[in-house]
């Protein structure tokens, strides 16, 4: 269903027709380059084709987010880069789902506004939506009230996943949650009363189990009214290890390998099995933003590049920087 765009700009981002464009000429450049060096392996922490980690999650899909085409593929494809992809971890998206669903029937006037930080958090508030509107009755009302409501998101995936369903959305382009808490504390509903009960809104705050306290801590220092249910929780995968050794490749000479991670705990989760394979113990490191650059320094891992913005395009940029010379006429 179509939903209107509130997003407030902190960083210039090319719009999509550009980003095509780019692939197509990137792919136009590779085939030249096919005959010029090995591929370059690069491994992303990541489900391979996820509508719901398109930016910044590394979690396996359940059946709620079948598999689609990904742009990372796209943009590190051969031969250029010999890309994989293996999620780090699995979750589990039915965590206080009666819960919310309660809080979105019963408790609308009690909220301004809702904060989903990832695509998960998204996920969660459409399923809760969903069982509303197959209660009968007055919920198309409780939609409809909710549907008024801005959502407040980092990233564009997570901002398309909210348009998709017919919310509308701020802070598509907030690269950060601390970028986030600004806009709201900024722009925020938190600063009105509510007419009639006089009681100050909430803002509604949608979170993961292992959600960093950047964002919570930001709005209580502001006086920001929130209240935090968690909505799904996240555990390692079973596979990892053995998925990680199944990985097959054929390194060229001084093709240096690169290994991309997209979240704390996914650093937290692959960082003993990446440092004890033969073939990836070397690799040089690049992360999705600055929250996970911040996790990689603490555990003792140089970053050798840090997207500026998330998503392939900011990737493909800093990787493209921090090759430097070596096939620099040959990357897109």
């Amino acid at each position: 269903m179509p939903g209107t765009s509130h997003t407030m700009q902190t960083e210039a981002n090319p719009p999509e027709a550009d980003f095509n464009n780019h692939l197509r000429t990137a792919e136009s450049r590779n085939r030249e380059a096919a005959a010029a060096s090995p591929p370059i392996p690069i491994l992303f922490l990541r489900q391979k084709g996820s509508p719901l980690s398109a930016s910044t999650d590394d979690i396996s899909p359940t059946v709620h987010s079948p598999p689609a085409p990904d742009k990372y593929a796209a943009a590190f494809s051969l031969p250029i880069f010999d890309s994989h992809f293996l999620p780090v971890l699995s979750h589990d998206d039915t965590i206080n789902l009666d819960a919310l669903t309660t809080i979105l029937r019963t408790r609308s006037s009690e909220f301004c506004a809702v904060i989903a930080t990832s695509q998960r958090a998204v996920g969660a508030l459409i399923r809760a939506l969903e069982r509303c509107s197959n209660q009968g009755g007055t919920e198309d009302k409780v939609i409809a009230t909710w549907r008024t409501k801005p959502v407040y998101v980092v990233g564009k995936a997570t901002a398309s996943a909210a348009l998709d369903a017919g919310l509308f959305t701020i802070g598509g382009d907030a690269g950060t949650a601390a970028t986030l808490a600004e806009m709201i504390i900024k722009h925020g509903c938190h600063g009105t009363i509510q007419a009639g009960n006089h009681v100050q809104p909430k803002h509604l705050f949608l979170a993961g189990d292992k959600a960093r306290d950047v964002l919570p801590i930001r709005l209580s220092e502001a006086g920001v009214a929130y209240e935090q249910i968690v909505v799904y929780e996240t555990k390692p995968s079973a596979t990892f290890h053995a998925d990680l050794d199944n990985i097959r490749l054929e390194t060229g000479a001084g093709q240096r390998p690169w290994v991309v991670f997209f979240s704390p705990s996914g650093v937290d989760v692959a960082l003993e099995a990446i440092r004890k394979s033969p073939v990836w113990g070397e690799a040089r490191v690049a992360s999705i933003g600055p929250t996970t650059s911040r996790r990689l320094w603490e555990v003792g891992l140089v970053v050798d590049a840090e997207a500026g913005r998330p998503g392939p395009e900011g990737l493909m940029e800093v990787v493209r920087c921090a090759l430097g010379g070596r096939n620099r006429d040959d990357l897109p």
